[in-house]
C-alpha cells in the first residue's frame, strides 16, 4: 500500500499547487519565498495522503476507490476556495440551502468551467491507474532498488514538509488566500455536527423578528434645531486610535457636540459604508470580496433627494473615488453639485468652503469624504511623519501605523479650520456637522489583522460618531445608544426636523423604541462573521466554521479574552439574536 498511499498525497499536493497562480501572493514573489510558500500551503495535503496509510487494511482496489474520491473532492475544494477564499464547510452549505437550494449552483456556475470537469474526470483517473501501475511495479522491483526508492520518497517528503515549516513571509498572512494552507478534506471533517453551532437552524423566539420591523415614522430629538446639515466621513477611521493628543483641535470640539460611544459600521468596508448612509438600508449579507464588492444605490430614496425635497441645495465633494464601490453613484445619489478625486484632503476642504459661500441663504447637504488615511498607502501632504509612535499605542505594523496616524493628526487640522470657518461665517449654530468614520483600520495587534474587511472585531467595526451645534450641544455631551450607519439618516433629519422617507430601515439614534443592540457581518476573506452587541457583551458567530466567542467590552475592550465557555446561556441567547438577523436578512433580501 506504500505507493498508492504517496502517490495519493502527491495527487493532492499537486492540486493543491494548481491554485497557485490565481494566488495575489504569486505576484512579485521571489523564488526562494514562492517555494517555501509552497510547501506551505501544501503541507497539510500531503500529510493528510501520507495519513491515508492507517488505511491499509483495506483491499488495494478499495483503497484506489477511496483516492480517488479524495482526488475528485480536492479538485472541487480548490475550486470553492477560487470563489470563497475558504475550505467548504456543513455550515456553509447549511447556510446556502436556508437561502436557496439553487445558490450553490449559483456559486459554481462561474467555476464549473470545461477544464474544471476536465481535471475533475481525469485527476481521478490518473491517480487510480498510476496507484495500480506503481504497486505492481514495485511487486516486481529487488528488494535493495524498492527500499532505495521508498527512503528516497520519504526523505523527500520530509523535506518538504520541513520546509514549509519554516517562518513565512508576513505579508503572506494579509492576503485573501490565507486560508489556503488549510487541508479541505480535514476542513469538512471537523465542520460535521457535534459542538459547532449552526446559525443557520438555531431557533429562536418569534418576538426576536419584531426588532427589524420597519421604523414607526416620526421625530424623536426635542432640542433646538439647526437649518443646514454636513456630513463628514473619515476613511478609514476608527475609535481605536483617536485621542486628545493625536486629534486635539476635535477633541475640542467635542465640548460643542454630542459622542456616541457606541457607534459601529455594520460591515467593514467602504462600499458597505457608502450605501448604507446614502439610502439608510442593511448591508446585504451577499459573500464579497475585492473582485466582486459594489453596491448600486438604485432604488429606494437617497440622503441627497430626502434633502433637496425639502428645498436643500446638496453638494458631494471626495477626495477619492466613489465610483468603484458604487458604480453610478453620482447619477444615482441624486446631489446637486459632485466633485470626486480631488488632489488631496486640504483640497477638499476648500472646495467645501467655496461651495457654502455660492448660495447664501438657502438651507444645505454637504457630504465630505476624506482620502488621505486610506491605506494604499496613506498620504502625508502638509504634515510632519511624527518619530515614533505615541506612549501607549503598539501595532504589529508599527511603521505603517505611525504613518498612519501622521496623516490623521493632518487631517485634524484640516477639521478644526473648517470648524473655524463655520464659526467665521456666522453659520455655527445653524449648522449640524456630523464626523465619523467609514470604518476602522486594523495594524496586526491584538488579533493579527491588517486593514479592514477581515473581521467584526473592535479595531474594524467600532467607529467615531460627534454631532456637532454649539447651540444645541453646548457643553458637549455623551451617549450610549448604539448604533450604525443605517441609523445617521433618519438622524440627521430627525435633528433638522425633516421626515424620514419610507423604505429607510434605520432609527434615529434619538428615538426612545431603540433596539438595545447592533447587528455586524463581514462575509468576505474567507469567513462568513456576523456579531451582535448587546450592553457591554459582544458575541461573535463565525457561521462557516461553526465557532463562537464572547467578549466584556467593560473589561476587555480589546476582545482578547474569549468567555463564550464559560457562559453558555448567555452565549445562546445572543446566537438566537443573531439566527434572527440572518432570517430576517434573507427575507429583506431583493
Amino acid at each position: 500500500m506504500f505507493w498508492p498511499c504517496v502517490l495519493l498525497a502527491f495527487s493532492l499536493t499537486c492540486v493543491k499547487l494548481s491554485y497557485a497562480p490565481l494566488s495575489v501572493y504569486w505576484e512579485g514573489a521571489t523564488m526562494s519565498s514562492a517555494l517555501q510558500w509552497l510547501a506551505t500551503l501544501s503541507g497539510q495535503d500531503l500529510l493528510f495522503g501520507l495519513g491515508t496509510g492507517l488505511l491499509a487494511f483495506l483491499p488495494k482496489r478499495a483503497f484506489a476507490a477511496f483516492g480517488a474520491l479524495c482526488v475528485a473532492y480536492a479538485v472541487v475544494a480548490r475550486q470553492v476556495f477560487a470563489y470563497f477564499a475558504a475550505p467548504l464547510t456543513i455550515q456553509m452549505l447549511a447556510l446556502a440551502a436556508q437561502e436557496d437550494p439553487a445558490l450553490l449552483r449559483a456559486w459554481a456556475a462561474p467555476y464549473a468551467t470545461g477544464t474544471a470537469w476536465l481535471f475533475f474526470i481525469l485527476a481521478p483517473l490518473l491517480y487510480v491507474l498510476a496507484a495500480l501501475g506503481a504497486s505492481k511495479l514495485d511487486e516486481r522491483a529487488k528488494p535493495a532498488f524498492r527500499q532505495a526508492a521508498r527512503l528516497c520518497v520519504v526523505l523527500s517528503c520530509l523535506l518538504w514538509l520541513g520546509l514549509g515549516w519554516l517562518r513565512q513571509p508576513e505579508r503572506w498572512f494579509l492576503h485573501r488566500d490565507r486560508l489556503i494552507r488549510e487541508n479541505p478534506h480535514w476542513a469538512l471533517l471537523k465542520s460535521l455536527p457535534g459542538r459547532r453551532i449552526a446559525l443557520s437552524s438555531e431557533g429562536f423566539p418569534d418576538e426576536y423578528l419584531q426588532e427589524f420591523a420597519p421604523p414607526v415614522q416620526g421625530g424623536s430629538y426635542k432640542g433646538k434645531r439647526p437649518r443646514n446639515v454636513v456630513l463628514i466621513v473619515m476613511e478609514s477611521v476608527g475609535t481605536r486610535y483617536l485621542s486628545q493628543d493625536l486629534m486635539p483641535r476635535l477633541a475640542a470640539e467635542m465640548r460643542s457636540g454630542l459622542v456616541f460611544e457606541n457607534y459601529y459600521c455594520e460591515v467593514p468596508w467602504t462600499t458597505h459604508a457608502l450605501a448604507s448612509l446614502m439610502r439608510s438600508t442593511r448591508s446585504p449579507l451577499d459573500h464579497y470580496d475585492i473582485a466582486r464588492f459594489t453596491l448600486p444605490l438604485a432604488g429606494g430614496t437617497t440622503l441627497a433627494q430626502a434633502f433637496k425635497g425639502r428645498g436643500y441645495r446638496t453638494a458631494f465633494f471626495s477626495s477619492g473615488d466613489p465610483s468603484w464601490a458604487t458604480p453610478r453613484f453620482k447619477e444615482e445619489s441624486g446631489f446637486d453639485d459632485f466633485a470626486e478625486r480631488l488632489p488631496d484632503d486640504k483640497g477638499l476642504f476648500g472646495e467645501a468652503v467655496r461651495w457654502i459661500g455660492r448660495g447664501p441663504g438657502q438651507p444645505f447637504l454637504l457630504v465630505l469624504w476624506t482620502e488621505q488615511t486610506h491605506n494604499s498607502p496613506c498620504r502625508l501632504v502638509e504634515g510632519e511623519l511624527m518619530p515614533e509612535l505615541p506612549p501607549g499605542i503598539r501595532a504589529g505594523e508599527p511603521e505603517w501605523l505611525r504613518l498612519y496616524l501622521s496623516v490623521l493628526k493632518e487631517t485634524d487640522g484640516y477639521l478644526g479650520a473648517f470648524f473655524d470657518e463655520l464659526r467665521s461665517r456666522g453659520l455655527a449654530d445653524d449648522t449640524l456637522v456630523a464626523v465619523l468614520g467609514d470604518h476602522g483600520e486594523g495594524f496586526r495587534d491584538p488579533h493579527g489583522n491588517a486593514g479592514h474587511g477581515f473581521s467584526v472585531y473592535e479595531e474594524e467595526v467600532h467607529i467615531p460618531l460627534l454631532l456637532w451645534n454649539p447651540r444645541a450641544f453646548r457643553g458637549g455631551g455623551r451617549s450610549s445608544s448604539a448604533g450604525s450607519h443605517v441609523d445617521l439618516g433618519p438622524t440627521l433629519l430627525d435633528v433638522v426636523g425633516l421626515p424620514v422617507p419610507r423604505g429607510w430601515q434605520g432609527r434615529s439614534l434619538f428615538a426612545s423604541d431603540r433596539s438595545p443592540r447592533v447587528y455586524l457581518h463581514t462575509p468576505a476573506w474567507g469567513s462568513y462573521l456576523l456579531a451582535v452587541r448587546e450592553g457591554d457583551w459582544k458575541y461573535v458567530a463565525d457561521a462557516w466554521r461553526g465557532a463562537e466567542e464572547l467578549y466584556d467590552l467593560s473589561k476587555d475592550p480589546e476582545e482578547r479574552e474569549d468567555l463564550h465557555a464559560s457562559e453558555p446561556e448567555r452565549c445562546r441567547s445572543l446566537r438566537q439574536r443573531l439566527a434572527a438577523f440572518l432570517r430576517y436578512s434573507r427575507k429583506a433580501k431583493p
